[in-house]
Formats: C-alpha cells, sequence, structure tokens
C-alpha cells in the first residue's frame, strides 16, 4: 500500500496519506490536506528491543509554526499494545491496548499490518485502549463486538468513557 485517499463524500478528497518502505517494513508516512503545500511526515525505525520509534514532523510549515511528535509502539502476539507519546524527551501520555482472540477484518488485505498509526497492525480486534498522561488523568475507551460464523467481526462499537460514539458495520 503507497497511498490511502480519504473522502468526506464519494467525490470530495479530505486526506491523502502516502507511505514509503525499507526492506519491507513501513519506512516514513506522510499526510497531506487537498491543496496545501505543508504536510506531516512521519519517519519509522525499528528498535533492536522489538519496539518501533515514530518521528514526526510539519514539513513547509509557515513562519513561527512548528509541529511535532515522538511516539514509541510495543508489539506483543502480533498486536499494537503500548503506545507512548514522547515530549521533550520524557513519556507525557501511556496507552495500553487489550484485544479479543477473534481476527481483525484487516487481517486478510495485504499490507495493512505494515501500517502501524492506522491501526491494522493487530492480528485481533482491539477491546480496550486505557490512557494514562503525565498529569496521572485516565481515559478508557472500550469496544464491543458482533461475529460472524468465521469469527471475523460484522459489527463494532466505540464507547468513550462509557458513553457510545460510534457504530461500524463490516459486511465480507
Amino acid at each position: 500500500i503507497t497511498k490511502v485517499e480519504e473522502f468526506h463524500s464519494s467525490t470530495v478528497l479530505s486526506l491523502t496519506t502516502e507511505y514509503t518502505y525499507l526492506n519491507g517494513k513501513l519506512n516514513t508516512e506522510i499526510i497531506r490536506l487537498p491543496n496545501e503545500t505543508r504536510y506531516f511526515e512521519t519517519k519509522y525505525t525499528y528498535n533492536a528491543d522489538g519496539t518501533i520509534s515514530c518521528d514526526g514532523k510539519g514539513m513547509n510549515m509557515p513562519v513561527g509554526q512548528s509541529s511535532s511528535s515522538s511516539e514509541k509502539y510495543t508489539l506483543k502476539n502480533g498486536n499494537l499494545v503500548k503506545i507512548e507519546s514522547i515530549s521533550n524527551g520524557q513519556v507525557d501520555r501511556t496507552s495500553q491496548l487489550e484485544y479479543d482472540a477473534k481476527k481483525n477484518p484487516m487481517i486478510n488485505v495485504i499490507g495493512t499490518n505494515l501500517l502501524i498509526s492506522r491501526g491494522d497492525l493487530t492480528l485481533n480486534n482491539r477491546v480496550k485502549i486505557t490512557t494514562v498522561t503525565d498529569d496521572s488523568s485516565n481515559k478508557e475507551v472500550t469496544y464491543t463486538y458482533l461475529y460472524n460464523n468465521e469469527g471475523f467481526p460484522t459489527e463494532q462499537k466505540r464507547f468513550d468513557g462509557g458513553k457510545l460514539n460510534y457504530t461500524v458495520q463490516y459486511t465480507y
């Protein structure tokens, strides 16, 4: 997968994400808005301890504006289980992700397992994300699913703080 285009409607482009690879792994991700010269570029580094470091930076930004981010991803059993957001060299937010034992709907789409930031780097379905910030505030997001006979989800519901946020229907 080298490019993903997202649309507001069937004809209005809202976002383009471009991907490059090195040695079979995601190397860079570039997010562009239509009709903009500025963009956000993330570079991925695969660490010896099995984690992935992500360093992003706004490019072609107006004078006086800057945008950057750093994260570290931890993988376990084919799932992204921890995301650490880093600011000024310190972890300022940690998200722990939990999964069910069923199949992720994107598991058979070739290449999606390489797209780390899109959340498709998982074998299973997220059921809970617990985020703790450096000021000790907590946020919990949970997901529930309905499954077909092959173990793939047919419906996903996302709850933010216990309140239904959205529902996704999957058809195969």
